[in-house]
């Protein structure tokens, strides 16, 4: 239907024709090279703005450019004073558009831009678990429940994973949908059928995995840790271990610490992370991070850093070939949510990112 493709806005960035690169950020300054062969850069219009959380702040247009091909300069722009909020990171976006129409695009047309980080910031709070609501460590011969002030964390003594996510009574988890090492995709037809058939052989895409041991302890009053360590028994000796550290806390986040050691057969990861499977109705999708469309690892210079949101479904890209696909990458926060559901929200480490995405297909059924 010639709607536009993930593809195109890494293409446009790599063909563009003006370069924009940092001078000195904290004084407001970029460099603008014309990469130009014979025209100069009077026919485009410069624009620049600055948003904080994904929320507009600044804007302004830049001084007219005849700038020749092939010459640089450096230009300072009239930034607005920021008044940093904690945890609250800042980009600053630079623009060129057509000045007036062209036989092949019309005027107001963005032929190139450049997002920057700039240095300002004020340290997030970090929550004192000294502050928290108590949560209880509860034992079953099944289980172990974590319990705290509306919510609750189930983890299955058979299993070694999370069978339950609660909050005020109703469960984000489908059955068996707890986070699970995920090393494999639904293949791309042209890079990963290379690969397919060891993923197959070696058991990842049916992974068997086995339960070494589950621990957990009461750190204090507002503070469970729970650790589970199992492992994925594969064709001949291969083997990968798995190890996640829970720490629940009594506003009910939970902070997890994932280890993964691969023994045996060197074979390539389409992927090394974590997946749940979480309950339909959790139908809308927002995150801080790369977008809107999706964005991988090779190709990301085309997505800009910013504060996104729509449905679940809509976060797929309707490839011919179903496969994997919508993934975000230098994401800080992704979350899902629905009505009259509690939403589930996954978080970077302070300073991190992680990839995140989410669809209404599992990779088995793509």
């Amino acid at each position: 239907d010639r709607s536009p493709k993930p593809h195109y806005p890494e293409m446009k960035k790599v063909y563009q024709w003006i370069g924009i690169a940092e001078d000195d950020l904290a004084a407001g300054k970029v460099k603008i090279r014309n990469k130009f062969a014979f025209i100069p850069l009077d026919g485009f219009i410069g624009e620049w703005s600055v948003i904080g959380d994904g929320a507009q702040i600044g804007h302004g247009k830049m001084p007219k450019l005849s700038l020749a091909a092939g010459a640089e300069q450096s230009v300072a722009l009239p930034l607005p004073k920021i008044q940093a909020l904690p945890g609250v990171e800042y980009f600053l976006r630079v623009s060129f558009k057509l000045a007036k129409n062209e036989l092949w695009a019309k005027a107001g047309h963005e032929v190139a831009w450049q997002q920057f980080k700039l240095p300002v910031a004020a340290p997030a709070p970090i929550a004192e678990a000294t502050a928290m609501k108590p949560v209880t460590l509860r034992q079953s011969a099944a289980a172990f429940t974590v319990a705290g002030d509306g919510f609750s964390v189930v983890f299955d003594k058979a299993t070694g994973v999370i069978s339950s996510i609660e909050r005020d009574g109703k469960n984000l988890l489908v059955a068996n949908g707890g986070p699970r090492l995920h090393l494999w995709r639904a293949a791309h037809k042209t890079d990963d059928m290379w690969a397919f058939n060891d993923w197959k052989r070696y058991g990842l895409i049916d992974p068997q995995w086995k339960i070494v041991s589950l621990s957990a302890q009461q750190a204090s009053p507002a503070v469970v840790r729970v650790t589970a360590t199992l492992e994925l028994q594969g064709a001949g000796a291969f083997r990968i271990g798995h190890t996640a550290a829970y720490t629940v806390f009594g506003d009910g986040s939970v902070a997890v610490d994932n280890s993964v050691n691969p023994q045996g057969k060197k074979i390539p990861f389409a992927r090394l992370g974590v997946r749940m499977l979480l309950d339909s109705k959790l139908d809308q999708f927002a995150y801080l991070g790369r977008g809107p469309m999706e964005n991988y690892a090779d190709r990301k210079r085309g997505s800009d850093v910013g504060l996104y949101a729509g449905t679940v479904r809509g976060n797929m890209t309707p490839y011919a070939k179903p496969m994997e696909n919508g993934n975000h990458e230098d994401v800080r926060w992704a979350a899902v949510t629905g009505r009259r559901m509690p939403g589930l929200m996954a978080q970077a480490d302070a300073g991190g990112v992680l990839q995140a995405g989410v669809l209404p297909y599992t990779d088995e059924q793509m």
